[in-house]
C-alpha cells in the first residue's frame, strides 16, 4: 500500500467524511449523495479513489451498487500506518514546551 497516495487520498475532506460513513456500515450512492449534498458524478469519483486503494469494496444489489469498508485493506492501512509512525523520528524537532510541562517521557528524563 502506497502511503503517500494513502494521505492524498485522505487529504480530501470529502473522502474522508466518505470513509468516516462506511466506517458505520454499508451505503449506496444515493445515501452519500443526501448525506454530502454532492453530485453523483463526483461521489462515484470519491469512491473509484477508495476503491483503488482496496478500502472500499462494492457490491450490487438489485439496481444499486453498495459500497462498504474492504477489512481487509483497512487492516492493511492500519499495519502500514503504524509502521510508519513507528519510524518517524521526531529527535531533529525543536520542542516549544518546557520539559518540565512536556508529557513525553524522554523530556522528564533529561531533569
Amino acid at each position: 500500500m502506497d502511503k503517500i497516495k494513502i494521505f492524498k487520498a485522505f487529504s480530501n475532506e470529502t473522502r474522508a467524511q466518505i470513509f468516516e460513513f462506511l466506517l458505520e456500515g454499508k451505503m449506496c450512492v444515493s445515501g452519500i449523495v443526501k448525506k454530502l449534498d454532492i453530485t453523483q458524478p463526483s461521489v462515484t469519483q470519491h469512491l473509484r479513489v477508495l476503491q483503488e486503494l482496496s478500502l472500499v469494496k462494492s457490491k450490487k444489489i438489485g439496481y444499486w451498487m453498495h459500497y462498504s469498508i474492504d477489512e481487509t485493506g483497512l487492516k492493511e492501512l492500519i499495519s502500514e500506518l503504524h509502521e510508519f509512525i513507528k519510524t518517524v523520528q521526531l529527535k531533529d524537532v525543536e520542542c516549544t514546551v518546557p520539559s518540565s510541562e512536556c508529557p513525553a517521557k524522554k523530556c522528564k528524563e533529561k531533569e
